[in-house]
């Protein structure tokens, strides 16, 4: 079983606010309005992809991209599971390797591979079967820096109220 918390995103620091401008002069000529260029945005490049794991045992892949383009994430649990990471009309670095050797507890293996149909760059996290997985997405938008956080699922023993639907079970 995969579960999986909704991505979340990490912003830059609020600025602040520009000083407001003095009103112009009743008899001041109207500015004329200037076209002000915007920088179109970068197409969506998937730079690298690399494996850690934390103190904690917890297991991370890093996405490393040119700009916010989170992927469309999504797990298989029949016959070999899966976690899946489909990046939309994003091109790949020449540097990203196409196969990862894990050897993590719970990431087996990483492959990298485009697809033209429809473009996209896929990325398979592979993982160990017979396991309950907790997956957590997070984004650092400015660095442009995706991780998806792998830890093995604790199930908790079911509070006895639960059980009975609310009522608790009398002592003995």
């Amino acid at each position: 079983v995969i579960a999986s918390a909704a991505p979340v995103e990490t912003a830059a620091p609020a600025q602040t606010a520009a000083p407001a401008q003095e009103p112009a002069a009743d008899n001041a000529a109207p500015a004329s309005a200037a076209p002000v260029a915007t920088a179109a945005p970068a197409d969506p490049v998937l730079r690298d992809v690399s494996f850690e794991t934390t103190a904690d045992n917890s297991e991370m892949v890093l996405f490393k991209l040119n700009d916010f383009y989170p992927p469309i994430v999504f797990g298989i649990e029949k016959g070999n599971p899966r976690v899946v990471c489909d990046f939309l009309d994003t091109a790949l670095d020449k540097g990203v390797r196409s196969s990862i050797e894990t050897k993590g507890n719970y990431i087996s293996g990483i492959r990298v591979a485009r697809h033209s149909s429809p473009s996209k760059v896929r990325v398979v996290l592979d993982l160990v079967p017979n396991r309950n997985y907790d997956l957590q997405q997070v984004f650092f938008k400015e660095d442009n820096l995706f991780i998806i956080i792998i830890n093995e699922f604790e199930e908790e023993p079911v509070p006895a109220a639960e059980l009975t639907g609310g009522a608790a079970l009398p002592k003995s």
